[in-house]
């Protein structure tokens, strides 16, 4: 009897009847296994670049357009906005539904596109939906869009409400004549305002195309940084208030290193499950 232990001896030749299913799994165990060998062999972790330029050319080619792990960060940050208000201290119920169910909805997207990745056994129902995923890049397109324009709408309608909380406020005070104990900067959330979440949103948006390349991925990370730093010390310079702008500038040359570094370990995990291992395999089949 035939047995490919691996994680486990996840499984094995006479549990499968059908030779089709049984050569799939054997070539995915393959590519698997053979991952961090190519890895190794075909890219710098030191210099973050691929030591053959015909290699990482063939590997965008064959890859699609979006990385579904990339979109990770949009929740992630939603969640972390949620329970810095939680953490603040009582807030309009519209500001906790509003960011609540945006928040479920980007977990079930990002859960959609990345379940094939982090589960070993999954339903079938789920199985064909992530599948299509995987497969379709127009999908991907679709889904990376779509959390976006929530990502952006959570944003827009907290910071609409917060806003008219405010201004209800100083209303009241005014009616009851005590504006003189009202400081704007005392009712400000003590968190960056809702211009540097556009910013990050732009780079987390930049993460997920895969086709270009990373030199020039990075080229665009940091020209957006360095925009963004122009803006908050001239013109928006009004709306950073609540840190002083260099805090905010460090806060977004971290998010971009950070960004790149991730960009270039997601290229290395696509590229030990890209073209270039399967071929490397494929006598392995025969």
């Amino acid at each position: 009897t035939t047995k490919l232990k691996s994680d486990g001896d996840r499984f094995r030749q006479e549990d499968i009847k059908d030779p089709e299913v049984y050569k799939r799994r054997l070539h995915a165990e393959l590519i698997h296994r053979e991952s961090e060998k190519n890895i190794a062999e075909h890219t710098d972790l030191l210099s973050l670049t691929f030591k053959n330029v015909d290699i990482e050319r063939e590997y965008r080619e064959s890859r699609d357009i979006t990385s579904c792990i990339s979109l990770l960060g949009l929740p992630f940050t939603l969640f972390i906005y949620l329970l810095s208000f939680v953490l603040i201290g009582p807030m309009r119920l519209q500001i906790y539904l509003t960011l609540f169910i945006c928040l479920l909805l980007l977990i079930v997207k990002a859960f959609i596109c990345t379940i094939s990745i982090i589960c070993s056994s999954i339903p079938k129902p789920l199985a064909i939906l992530s599948n299509a995923v995987q497969q379709k890049s127009w999908i991907r397109v679709t889904i990376a869009g779509s959390m976006i324009a929530i990502w952006i709408t959570a944003h827009i309608i907290v910071n609409v409400f917060y806003d008219h909380n405010l201004n209800n406020e100083y209303a009241n005070l005014i009616v009851s004549g005590s504006t003189d104990r009202y400081h704007v900067a005392d009712h400000v959330i003590a968190l960056p305002q809702y211009i540097i979440f556009f910013c990050i949103l732009g780079l987390l948006a930049i993460t997920v195309l895969t086709r270009i390349q990373f030199l020039m991925k990075a080229a665009i990370i940091i020209s957006l940084a360095l925009i963004q730093c122009v803006l908050i010390y001239a013109s928006l310079s009004y709306a950073f208030k609540v840190y002083n702008r260099h805090n905010y500038v460090i806060i977004i040359m971290t998010i971009v290193f950070g960004l790149i570094i991730i960009n270039r370990q997601v290229s290395f995990f696509d590229y030990g499950h890209g073209h270039l291992i399967k071929l490397n395999n494929l006598n392995s089949l025969n």
